[in-house]
């Protein structure tokens, strides 16, 4: 989990740069550009094609997706969420550039991964407002977190607890 760190280097440029919005896109534009010859660079010294190990291409996919975050670190946190979902998913049109062979490539299936993951956050930035309000936010992230990673283990056929079956309750809607 290399990207981790880039939530809490996010945070901070937002704070250096006071949250603005062309100030964030610049520099999510600029490390996207220098990432073009580090990516290439360290490809060479391993040998290996976009190798999980170089992360550079995930943080400018992560930067763009929380592009579209609130402010807040929870948002933040929900970004990285999302983002890891369609980086490790590479549903469509992610799979298309995946697919793809060069430097350039390697970079944009991460940045189509964080505008999707970012926009899927607008949505329920400007949708859900109200239920994070009211739900302080973290029981809402908690629940999306379950269903994200219940339908990911679902894809692949790994079998779920139920809350509902933990608490007595066979009918529960987590079933």
């Amino acid at each position: 989990m290399g990207t981790i760190p880039a939530i809490g280097l996010w945070w901070l440029m937002a704070v250096a740069l006071s949250w603005s919005t062309e100030a964030m896109i610049w520099t999510t534009a600029l490390l996207f550009i220098l990432g073009l010859p580090i990516v290439h660079y360290a490809s060479d010294g391993i040998g290996v094609y976009d190798d999980g190990r170089i992360t550079w291409d995930e943080i400018v996919g992560y930067f763009c997706a929380a592009l579209f975050a609130p402010s807040g670190f929870g948002w933040l946190l929900l970004a990285f969420v999302l983002f890891r979902y369609f980086d490790m998913l590479k549903p469509w049109p992610v799979n298309r550039f995946d697919i793809r062979h060069g430097v350039f490539w390697v970079m944009v299936d991460d940045v189509i991964g964080g505008v999707l993951a970012g926009l899927l956050l607008w949505w329920f930035a400007t949708e859900w407002r109200i239920a994070l309000t009211a739900l302080g936010g973290h029981l809402t992230l908690m629940l999306l977190g379950r269903l994200i990673l219940r339908y990911d283990r679902k894809q692949r056929g790994i079998p779920f607890p139920s809350i509902g079956k933990a608490l007595g309750n066979p009918q529960s809607a987590w079933e």
